[in-house]
This record gives structure tokens, sequence and C-alpha cells, in this order.
């Protein structure tokens, strides 16, 4: 999957044509994938780059790496392009697939080229510099990028231990390797490794490292599933199945229709009130919804101390039920207690569960039931 950012540099490419009479051209090509990229450059009494265009033919990853390369000079002396490399061109653009690298190598290799071009038209030497390749495999033997795939059971400074489907395990070192999407690795995450060559029986240089699920994300979304949302302000408007709330950030309008509803004079147009919900409340069309409304005059009732969901029991057990709402859309909702807790409840029953945590949970935990 490509970033954000390789999509709109793909669509929307910087610094695309020519420059007549331009101070340095380069043209390096990948004959792996067909990809060329040519690059000009307008290098000023000072060796400053004042403009820089190119031209590519090949993927949308070799456009994208391209337009973000001509970004990155643009306005840099000789010595400071020096410094591009591929896996700045990778970070700026927030990564590639494993399989697209190689269009960061082209880009910087392009750079190369048109600054030894520059270099010898005007006599120079320029550090660090020496001759490209019209095709960035040249004089190497193909080497196929492999990949081991798995879950990441150790880290320690910069080598990863993976543990494959059959219990396998390999160590890789990551210290040059092109991480895509995420910033580190951690315990725990679900990985891509590339790398070329035989896999050593010690450690195996990483190439690159695709983090297709990241622990501490899945872990920073399990939390906030435990977490309840709250919006406060005055009711606008409310009937059984929406209320319309607005208060200084702005007008809500949030599903009511499986919401507790705590009050003493009315949910009603006019009212202070306080209410818990899930889901985003800034969507107009998939409203988010609401699990509790108090009212400022109910707020210190023994109601209001108390969470509870009513509907029809559509699964029972002795230590568990599934309730069937009134919304259509949010429907059942499960809830786990004690041995014994639901003795008494039949399928069909309309009952109220009184409840700890939040409706978001896949278990939700029940402190008791009325019928």
């Amino acid at each position: 999957m490509y970033s954000e950012k390789v999509m709109d540099h793909f669509e929307h490419p910087r610094n695309v044509g020519e420059i007549e009479g331009a101070s340095g051209v380069g043209t390096v090509g990948n004959a792996k994938c067909g990809d060329i990229m040519r690059i000009y450059f307008d290098i000023d009494d000072n060796q400053i780059i004042q403009d820089v265009k190119f031209k590519t033919f090949g993927c949308g990853a070799a456009v994208a790496t391209s337009s973000m390369a001509t970004e990155l000079v643009k306005g840099k002396s000789i010595q400071e392009a020096m410094e591009v490399t591929n896996k700045a061109v990778m970070e700026a653009l927030d990564g590639l697939p494993p399989v697209k690298v190689h269009c960061s190598l082209l880009a910087e290799e392009a750079i190369h080229a048109a600054l030894w071009d520059y270099a010898q038209k005007h006599g120079i030497t320029i550090e660090g510099l020496e001759k490209p390749k019209s095709d960035i495999h040249e004089g190497e033997e193909e080497a196929e990028e492999e990949y081991y795939y798995g879950f990441v059971s150790l880290v320690e400074d910069k080598v990863i231990t993976v543990s494959d489907d059959e219990g396998k395990t390999a160590k890789f070192d990551i210290t040059d390797a092109i991480l895509t999407d995420a910033d580190a690795v951690g315990e725990g995450d679900e990985v891509n490794v590339g790398y070329t060559g035989e896999m050593s029986d010690d450690v195996t240089k990483a190439t690159s490292v695709e983090i297709m699920t990241s622990a501490a994300e899945v872990a920073r979304e399990e939390e906030a599933d435990t977490e309840d949302l709250v919006v406060d302000g005055t009711i606008e408007s409310a009937d059984d199945s929406t209320i319309t709330l607005k208060n200084d950030e702005g007008t809500y309008t949030l599903n009511a229709l499986i919401a507790q509803k705590v009050t003493k004079d009315g949910i009603k147009a006019g009212a202070t009130a306080e209410v818990t919900y899930y889901g985003d409340l800034e969507d107009t069309t998939d409203h988010a919804v609401a699990t509790r409304i108090i009212t400022e005059d109910a707020m210190d009732s023994e109601e209001a101390q108390k969470k509870t969901l009513t509907g029809t029991a559509a699964e029972v057990e002795t230590d568990h039920i599934v309730l069937d709402t009134a919304d259509p859309e949010n429907t059942f909702f499960s809830f786990v207690g004690t041995e014994g807790m639901f003795d008494g409840i039949n399928v069909g029953d309309k009952v109220t569960v009184i409840y700890d945590g939040t409706l978001t949970e896949k278990m939700i935990p029940a402190q008791g039931v009325e019928k």
C-alpha cells in the first residue's frame, strides 16, 4: 500500500519537464523493471541548484521518487545534493513497499548522474561522487529480494528476532533497512522482512521491513475501546432516535436509539446534558452512537451512577447474555457475568443489563440484570 505522500507526488508530480542548456543532465535506468529517469540541473556560479526538472518513464513509485528527489535537491549546494540518498527519499515519502525500494535507488543515482555531468563539464571534482552507472544494477549479479514473514518476538538494539508460522526463528540486522508503515519495529509486530542472498545462521542483514500490523498501535486502539467518550452541552433537539447537542466546540447530532436516558424534567431542548458515546462525533452521515444521556438535574441521582442497556435477550447462558437492541445498525451486544447471573432469563425476555466498561468491548463486563 502506498502512503498519502507517494500518491500525492504520483498524481501531482513536481518539477516535471526539461531545462534547455542545463548545467548537468543525468539519465539512469533499471533493467529489472524498465524504469528510466532523466534529471536536469540549473546550477549557478556558487554551485547552488537553482532549478531542477525531471522526466521519468515508469511506474507510480518511480514518478513519486523522482518528484520528491527534485524537491529535496532544489536550492541545495552540489555537496548537499550528495546527501540526498535513496533512504532520504524514502523517508520523505513516508516509505515505499519493499518491492518498490529500487525506485528510490533510481532517484539517488539520477542525482549523481546529473552532478557527474556538471562536474565533467566544469572540470571539477565533487567529494564522494563516483562515475554513475547507466543501469543501477550494472555490474551486479541479479539479486532478487526475498522475504521472511512472521512476528517480532525480540528487539535488541538494531537486531530483531522474527518467529514464523512454523515456530522457526530468524535474526535480522535492520540498521540500514527501509521501514514502511511505521517509524520503528516493536515486539509483537507482524512484519515482512526483505533481504538479499542467503540467510545467515546467525544474523541476516535486512534490506527492508514492512510492518503489516503494529502491536503498539493495536494496543492503543484496544485501550481506546475501553474508555468512555463524553460530550456535554445544551440540547437543541431530541426525540427517541436522535439528540442534537450544542457547545462551544460545535453542534453534534448523535444516534440515541439505544441510549440510557436519565432525567428528572425530561430530555428536551434547552436542557444541559452529558452524553456518553462511541464513534466519530464529527461524522454527519454515520452519527456517533449515544450510550447514556444524563441531564444536569439528574447528575446526582442513583440511576446516573450505574450504566445500563435495555434490549431483548437473543442468547442466554448462565454466565453470559446477548442483547438485541432497538437500533437496527447497532443491534447485538454481548455481556459476560458471574456463574448464574442470568439464570431465570429466557430468550425473548426484555431485560436491562447493568454493566461496567464500554459498549465497544467484545465482551462487556456485566454487574447485574433487571427483568
